[in-house]
């Protein structure tokens, strides 16, 4: 395969990933700034890394650098910034690859996927893909299916707890995951096959999101309280969030939390919400985000997901699907697509 980008380097910064789960992997031993370029080059995923010339540690991201943080690093670190677009073209407008063909507009492609599997008997209100499975946790149930990409088939079955309904439901970038129960709407995260409760059944749970560093748990009929927000180290109660809107759904992004709600999408800013995307289309998740900022969001009243742009707050393209729930990804080379087309039918697209 003819692999191809563009790559420019910015000396004394390290990348932090807007959305967490982009983080790829540390590579320990990597004597060179090239030898990082060369790594991030020829990994299917990364557009962007870190070089820590100290520690001679390379540090690999799904991320475009422009989506993500550059934090000041002098004498530490280097960033390396992979471009896939060639000149007069830029995602997340266009998808660009990392071979020879050209690039296509990113709304076009979305009419020109190619079903390659349809998932039968799996409700799922989140589900979410990894560079390598995509995760389904079974509504009403409590398993969690993973599916392997590459291959298309189910790679593992975890029961998360015995006896829960999943509702709510996240994972991070250790394959840690958070969720909560429909019934009880107590919060739950779930490592190494332990599970810890988050909170007590004064936190009344019923959908979740977390980071690296946070814990979210929107509340159950609560206003004007609607979140709870905890530390992920130590389960420990932090705030709250208190507004006038239901949220339906969040995510957390460069350490900012967004929440799906009627009237749009809603960043909170000091505890309290301002309007980021506005769009009376009852916008009620999941929340996703792709490498190149791309923030898909499901629209109940149009049966639709919508893709917007992470940095501009405008809207990209719209998908027709059953629920309203979309999530989609892309390598340097292949994009792939999961929707519902019918009440338990996930159907699977690339292009």
């Amino acid at each position: 395969m003819i692999r191809s980008s563009h790559s420019t380097f910015a000396n004394d910064y390290v990348y932090r990933e807007a959305y967490d789960r982009h983080f790829i992997l540390n590579i320990t031993g990597v004597q060179s700034l090239e030898q990082c370029a060369y790594q991030c080059h020829n990994n299917d995923y990364c557009r962007t890394a870190t070089y820590y010339s100290v520690d001679k540690i390379c540090s690999l991201s799904e991320e475009y650098s422009y989506v993500g943080i550059k934090i000041e690093a002098i004498g530490i670190a280097t960033i390396i910034s992979f471009t896939l677009c060639p000149n007069g073209y830029s995602e997340p407008e266009y998808l660009c690859f990392g071979d020879e063909r050209q690039p296509v507009p990113f709304a076009d492609m979305l009419l020109s996927l190619t079903l390659v599997k349809t998932l039968s008997n799996t409700l799922s209100f989140r589900p979410a893909m990894t560079t390598t499975s995509l995760y389904i946790p079974l509504v009403n149930n409590d398993t969690l299916l993973i599916y392997d990409l590459a291959s298309y088939s189910l790679a593992d079955k975890v029961q998360l707890k015995p006896g829960v309904y999943i509702q709510g439901f996240d994972l991070d970038l250790r394959k840690n995951y958070l969720f909560n129960d429909a019934i009880s709407h107590n919060l739950y995260y779930y490592t190494n096959s332990t599970v810890i409760a988050v909170g007590d059944a004064n936190y009344a749970t019923f959908h979740v999101c977390m980071s690296n560093q946070y814990i979210v748990g929107l509340r159950f009929i609560s206003l004007p309280i609607i979140a709870n927000v905890f530390n992920k180290t130590t389960f420990q109660f932090l705030y709250n969030v208190s507004s006038a809107i239901n949220p339906l759904a969040c995510i957390i992004l460069s350490d900012q939390l967004y929440l799906a709600a009627d009237a749009g999408i809603l960043k909170v800013n000091d505890s309290s919400t301002v309007v980021f995307v506005n769009d009376p289309c009852r916008i009620q998740g999941p929340l996703d985000m792709d490498a190149a900022g791309r923030m898909y969001a499901g629209c109940e009243y149009s049966n639709t997901s919508r893709i917007i742009d992470y940095i501009t707050s405008a809207s990209l393209a719209s998908i027709s699907t059953s629920y309203s729930i979309a999530v989609g990804k892309s390598s340097k080379y292949k994009y792939r697509l999961v929707k519902y087309a019918s009440l338990s039918s996930l159907d699977w697209y690339e292009y």
